[in-house]
């Protein structure tokens, strides 16, 4: 019996800035229907500012989503002729990052792209494997061979469409983040793609307790699913362990929730928390700067 799982359901909405968002299996919204974009740099630009000065800025972005923090950092290097920082970026729903390569490839003809995959040689975009290894729902173990190649070849078919309706969402978002830093749309997308060949720009899967990259970062921005959605990520315990182990000695902290577990643990860690002002409808979002300090 055949063990692949099709891809997330997933609706696509515009948001109020005319930038796209998306929900996974009817759950909640990645962004704000407020704006997508203008959520983004709203409460993830201001942490970049603060390592803008850095030699080698280093920044972790927590939820790879739709691209938007990484394309957003990436813009923001390009426009001040930032030339080294290291940027990790973790999702945990393979299809989201999966999508994000083949869009990339989608775009990219030149020798680039094929060093660029040749930097990761577990992903290959064309296999005909399914990227999903979860087992469906209620399978009957009684089903035949046929039966197995049909749901493989229907995994397929779904796996192209969803990439498909993604690609025209990263196109818009990657334009967006380009007009709003006024820079070149081509000139952003190479700049990814460079980026990603000299690894300077890492995407991992689920977050670790142990931190296997091989640095500390001095820009967090947590953008997890909420707590009603993926309540372990913002457990007090878990964000006291994630600082230790992925904060820097200085650390600029920015998320779009406010809680008192998240509280707690900055505090606990020596930042200086500011609750500010949340974006649209929301009342309030974290950002939180952490001096030099010894842990």
């Amino acid at each position: 019996m055949s063990n692949i799982k099709a891809p997330p359901d997933f609706d696509i909405f515009t948001t109020a800035d005319g930038s796209p968002t998306i929900s996974l299996l009817g759950g909640e919204k990645m962004h704000s229907l407020d704006g997508a974009l203008s959520e983004t740099f709203y409460i993830y630009g201001q942490c970049l500012e603060q390592v803008l000065t850095f030699p080698q800025p280093t920044v972790l972005s927590m939820g790879l989503g739709l691209g938007y923090n990484e394309l957003m950092c990436l813009g923001v290097f390009l426009k001040n002729n930032i030339s080294r920082f290291h940027i990790a970026s973790f999702e945990k729903v393979p299809f989201l990052q999966q999508s994000f390569f083949l869009w990339l490839n989608e775009h990219e003809q030149s020798k680039k792209t094929d060093q660029l995959f040749d930097l990761k040689p577990n992903f290959n975009p064309y296999s005909n494997q399914s990227p999903f290894p979860f087992p469906f729902p209620n399978q009957n173990q009684n089903q035949n061979q046929n039966q197995n190649q049909n749901q493989n070849q229907n995994q397929n078919e779904l796996v192209e469409k969803g990439n498909q309706s993604l690609s025209a969402c990263y196109t818009k978002i990657l334009v967006t983040v380009a007009e709003k830093l006024s820079l070149d749309p081509a000139q952003l997308f190479d700049f990814v793609i460079e980026s990603l060949i000299h690894e300077k720009i890492v995407f991992y899967n689920e977050l670790t307790e142990i931190n296997f990259t091989s640095y500390k970062f001095n820009a967090i921005l947590y953008d997890a699913f909420s707590g009603n959605t993926d309540s372990p990520l913002w457990s007090e315990n878990h964000l006291e362990t994630f600082i230790k182990n992925y904060c820097d000695q200085y650390c600029a902290f920015t998320t779009y929730a406010a809680t008192g577990n998240l509280k707690r643990a900055l505090l606990k860690n020596h930042f200086v928390v500011e609750l500010k002002k949340g974006f649209g409808k929301k009342r309030q979002s974290t950002f939180a700067v952490r001096a030099r300090h010894n842990n």
